[in-house]
């Protein structure tokens, strides 16, 4: 029972340490606005990735073409 008292008496402690600015609201807020962060990042990234990607697209349609045109 002393030990459960000791610990309580921690948690309490703790708690009045803990900054009242640290709320569960504004901590959300907070992760919400990184998430958005990373996404718009990624967004940025696939974006990118897509132009590569049509690019070498046309590359190969291109070089296919050629290559036929050659067997013929």
């Amino acid at each position: 029972n002393l030990r459960l008292r000791d610990w309580m008496e921690l948690l309490e402690e703790l708690k009045n340490k803990v900054p009242l600015s640290f709320n569960q609201e504004e901590l959300q807020n907070e992760t919400i606005k990184n998430l958005q962060q990373e996404l718009l990042k990624c967004r940025s990234h696939l974006e990118s990735d897509e132009k590569i990607f049509a690019e070498k697209t046309r590359e190969v349609i291109l070089l296919n073409d050629a290559m036929k045109e050659t067997e013929k």
